[in-house]
């Protein structure tokens, strides 16, 4: 589950979609009471290992910490943020997801990098492994001046993966003091207030209210607009600050994919998306009891095997 007064990881290149993590870092830092690491990653392969020089790699090392130091006195010197400066090298990806197991971050801040084929924009490679792979929380951080999440839209459907979304929102708005609008779209032709999704978000509502955090709800009618669509345009309706999203189902053979909505989302969302890979969202039932729970929509069995799954106990099923 989110966890806080932990340390915020942020992954720069020196270029602007990782100077906006920066910023974003600054914003949430006070809350986490933590402190900011900014890794370098110098990627090794191609010419430097043809190359073979030692003294390459140092010069490229000094200069990285040089930059790393100009950022830190540029962003943080006048914030009583206490930071962390690292050069590594290596592969990118797996760099960064080896200094998060090291410091086991609160979060992780990425910078979109803006990558487009045939006018798309896309995920580029190594945020694409980061998000996928990250036992931790990550943050894709797309404008200069991010806010803290003070309005978080998290997207509800029938699955059981919504139930850990909740419980990840409802952490995240006690800490933040935020408001979560929930929202999705019904997926037969039933009416609105007839249908389960209706009567999912009706008692998730209530349990936040009950958590004493601000709700409102929002539930599309089916049509011909994608899901992902619908929930950009909500965001974009209640001026969300963050859409809080898991990558894929939870029960996955594999996990290392990112959904189709999902991708989307990360994708068009003008606003930061805070991704949450099945690891990164599971919680413990210790930690679900901190919550006012009156429908027992936290439940889970002490049992190993019932741990691994999230009861879906709102409809008696």
């Amino acid at each position: 589950m989110i966890r806080f007064n932990k340390d915020i990881l942020v992954p720069v290149d020196f270029k602007q979609p990782s100077v906006n993590a920066v910023n974003m870092a600054i914003k949430i830092a006070p809350f986490i009471k933590g402190r900011v690491h900014l890794l370098h990653i110098i990627h090794t392969g191609g010419f430097l290992d043809m190359l073979g020089s030692k003294s390459q790699m140092v010069s490229l090392t000094s200069s990285a910490l040089e930059k790393l130091n100009h950022l830190n006195d540029q962003y943080f010197s006048a914030s009583g943020i206490e930071t962390v400066l690292k050069v590594e090298a290596g592969k990118p990806y797996r760099k960064v997801l080896e200094y998060a197991a090291s410091i086991d971050p609160s979060v992780i801040l990425i910078g979109d990098n803006d990558q487009f084929i045939h006018d798309e924009k896309i995920l580029g490679s190594t945020n694409t492994h980061i998000i996928t792979h990250s036992g931790w929380p990550v943050i894709t951080v797309k404008c200069e001046k991010p806010k803290s999440p003070s309005r978080i839209v998290l997207p509800i459907d029938l699955s059981s993966k919504s139930q850990i979304q909740l419980c990840n929102a409802i952490a995240m708005a006690r800490h933040y003091e935020s408001t979560i609008y929930l929202v999705s779209v019904v997926i037969g032709g039933i009416n609105i207030k007839e249908s389960r999704i209706y009567k999912m978000l009706k008692h998730f509502q209530s349990t936040i209210i009950q958590n004493e955090i601000k709700c409102e709800i929002k539930l599309y009618k089916r049509s011909e607009i994608p899901v992902y669509q619908r929930i950009i345009e909500y965001s974009n309706e209640v001026n969300a600050d963050l859409i809080m999203i898991m990558t894929h189902q939870e029960g996955t053979t594999h996990d290392n994919y990112i959904g189709a909505v999902a991708h989307h989302v990360i994708n068009e969302a003008a606003m930061p998306v805070l991704s949450l890979t099945y690891r990164a969202a599971f919680y413990e039932p210790e930690e679900a009891m901190a919550f006012v729970d009156p429908l027992n929509i936290f439940s889970i069995g002490s049992e190993s095997t019932k741990r691994k799954n999230i009861l879906n106990r709102l409809f008696g099923n």
